[in-house]
């Protein structure tokens, strides 16, 4: 009696996690779930009463208008009603509403997704259209922050009141940058790593305060990186994947907590890439799409953080592409739309370097 009682109890639990269909394992390691129909980066996620949803990117060829809707439980995807093409962009949910906010395609563009209606709604546009940019709700408004404008890296800060369907500018970021990514936790908005002007990855990471509309410098990320992907589980920021400027790839993911102002290093991913989509869902991280540097990707991996029922595997940590001279930032981004993808050909294969983890042992790249 008691042994079924235990059983159903793990069941159960499967379910609330999200569990990854019949393939769940251990806490604190990856697992690959269904992939999405169709390979894409530069993707935005979110999620809405428990349904994570995947809108826009592009595969190197074209700007997407795509979204698709996973259900943890099914272990499956459904297409859904297409919004404005667009790569690049932020998204954040409001009561049940996911707003897809700005990107490259169309940087002006502001639009809202109901999932009960499965329909799309526009919306007023950011006061400074950009991409590239990081996005971020407290308290029912959103934070649009970072990205660029078709000029250099801004630090800009917009709130968006959608009571009212009106922008409010608030205090700028320390640092401007581009291919940064933001996620909450207890109220404060945390801005992470990105890329500034120069091209130069950057491991900075910056709070902002709405109550006060101040900005506090926070600890470094152990790795510097841009077209990272970060998702909020329990009170901690997880900061997945990424590149940086020696064109190293990662699969490395490393967890913040605000409460120490510390950074640890978890399990990485199986797969190495940047330009990657990160979101929670029921308790669980899932990292979707992105690059790994010779093609876009429809893999998607959950982070277990509540089941325990296996082991861990060997895993890359990072993946060194062939190195090549500092590339100014419009090369930079055709290089992420994977139009200089050739240079990988001609150089041959990219070399890999692989160790062996165990949940939350801290490894260097």
């Amino acid at each position: 009696m008691r042994r079924s009682i235990v059983a159903g109890l793990i069941a159960v639990a499967v379910c609330i996690s999200g569990g990854f269909g019949p393939t769940a394992r251990a806490a604190g390691t990856w697992t690959a779930t269904a992939p999405m129909s169709g390979a894409r980066s530069g993707l935005a996620v979110g999620a809405v009463s428990g349904v994570l949803y995947a809108v826009g990117g592009h595969d190197g060829g074209g700007t997407f208008d795509t979204v698709e809707a996973y259900n943890s439980l099914t272990n499956a995807w459904t297409m859904k009603a297409p919004m404005t093409r667009r790569s690049n962009l932020g998204v954040g949910v409001i009561n049940d509403i996911l707003y897809a906010v700005g990107g490259v395609g169309n940087a002006n563009v502001v639009e809202a997704y109901d999932p009960a209606a499965n329909t799309w709604t526009a919306k007023a546009p950011m006061l400074n259209a950009r991409g590239y940019l990081g996005v971020g709700v407290v308290d029912g408004i959103l934070y649009a922050v970072g990205g660029e404008d078709g000029g250099p890296p801004v630090n800009t800060v917009e709130a968006y009141d959608p009571t009212t369907n009106t922008w409010t500018t608030k205090a700028s970021m320390p640092t401007a940058r581009f291919a940064l990514a933001v996620g909450v936790v207890n109220g404060i908005l945390y801005a992470v790593g990105g890329a500034d002007q120069q091209v130069v990855d950057l491991a900075t990471v910056e709070a902002y305060d709405p109550a006060t509309d101040t900005w506090t410098t926070k600890a470094s990320m152990p790795t510097a990186r841009s077209y990272l992907g970060v998702g909020v589980v329990d009170g901690e920021l997880y900061a997945v994947g990424g590149i940086d400027v020696a064109r190293a790839i990662y699969s490395k993911v490393e967890a913040f907590d605000p409460a120490t102002n510390t950074w640890t290093t978890k399990e990485p991913m199986s797969v190495g890439r940047f330009d990657l989509a990160v979101a929670a869902v029921n308790g669980d991280l899932y990292a979707v799409g992105g690059h790994d540097g010779l093609t876009s990707l429809n893999v998607v991996e959950g982070y277990a953080t509540l089941i325990s029922v296996g082991g861990v595997a060997e895993q890359p940590d990072v993946t060194t592409l062939p190195s090549a001279a500092r590339m100014s930032a419009r090369t930079y981004k055709a290089y992420i739309f994977g139009t200089v993808l050739a240079f990988f050909a001609v150089a041959g294969a990219a070399t890999r370097r692989r160790k062996r983890h165990t949940s939350d042992k801290s490894a260097n790249a």
